[in-house]
């Protein structure tokens, strides 16, 4: 018979796939004995599902009205996002070879999204998101004391204040995420249904030295316990992924270690600095990184990629 696709969950997604997805139609080929839940590469497929002509992987007819399946990664240039593309599906006969009438399109069926976090620009927009949240909560003296262009100058290493107390943020670099990093898909043991989750998208921590300057001792360590205290009432850091673009981010925001202390005589100021991690941002796409920056996508989950600093050079 004749397929037909109705609609597909979810409708959107990131350039990098992944993510689980539901078709509902009709007359799917169904398997000698279809499954109670998502099971992945243990069923052979009836049916074939191809995203903008790209084949989805672990896919599973549950009914003849319900396909589930993890969407492909979208290899397009970034510049063509966000791009709406057709969600094919194929009947499979026994050698699971396509049956040539028995194919139904889903137009523009799924829209792929692109955070495109990882470019300077937008690497640049999230240092200033972080500045703002320093401006605005803790001290509004905050200056960068590195460039946003992801040079390594030692001109743009110098730090410029222009009255104390003050606060200088250097940064950022980027670090792969080893507690979120797993993106697999994988069924929920103790689900009674036996439907999957998906795991975090794979992610970066994105961190900045950050250095509370004062006259003295006591003016520094108080601006230090004004940001303690505020880090600790607002964990979550929430900012859009990019000027034109509403997307929030979310992601967690942690104190490294403990605080070190300076006397700096010659300056006649005292300061205290600490690394301050955005933990759990998550990137779509390291294209946009320098080369020393985030190992590339098939890199990603590899155990044999053992560096555990993974920096972008210092802006």
């Amino acid at each position: 018979m004749v397929p037909s696709l109705y609609t597909i969950t979810p409708a959107e997604g990131l350039a990098s796939g992944r993510a689980v997805a539901t078709l509902t139609g009709w007359s799917f080929n169904l398997p000698a004995d279809p499954p109670d839940g998502f099971v992945g590469d243990d069923v052979t497929p009836t049916v074939a599902v191809l995203v903008n002509g790209r084949a989805a992987d672990a896919v599973a007819v549950l009914s003849s009205t319900e396909i589930q399946f993890i969407i492909p990664e979208y290899l397009g240039p970034p510049g063509t996002m966000s791009t709406a593309v057709d969600v094919v599906v194929k009947n499979l006969d026994s050698a699971g070879i396509p049956i040539p009438t028995e194919e139904a399109t889903l137009e523009e069926g799924f829209t792929y999204k692109h955070p495109d976090l990882t470019t300077q620009s937008n690497m640049e927009w999230i240092t200033r998101c972080v500045l703002r949240m320093l401006r605005r909560n803790i001290v509004d003296n905050v200056s960068i004391s590195a460039s946003p262009d992801f040079s390594s100058a030692p001109a743009t290493q110098v730090t410029f204040v222009s009255g104390l107390p003050a606060v200088s943020v250097s940064g950022p670099t980027v670090r792969e995420n080893k507690v979120l990093r797993d993106n697999e898909t994988r069924v929920e043991d103790d689900s009674p249904s036996g439907k999957t989750r998906k795991n975090a998208p794979y992610t970066a921590d994105v961190l900045y030295d950050i250095m509370f300057i004062g006259r003295n001792k006591i003016e520094s360590q108080n601006l230090k316990e004004a940001a303690i205290r505020y880090f600790r009432r607002r964990p979550i850091f929430v900012f859009q992924a990019g000027p034109s673009d509403p997307t929030e981010i979310e992601c967690q925001l942690w104190v490294e270690g403990p605080w070190t202390p300076t006397d700096n005589e010659q300056d006649q100021t005292y300061s205290y600095s600490n690394t301050i991690r955005l933990q759990g941002i998550w990137i779509d796409d390291s294209s946009g990184l320098a080369d020393d920056g985030l190992p590339a996508p098939d890199q990603f989950y590899t155990d044999a990629y053992e560096t555990d600093e993974l920096s972008t050079e210092e802006m």
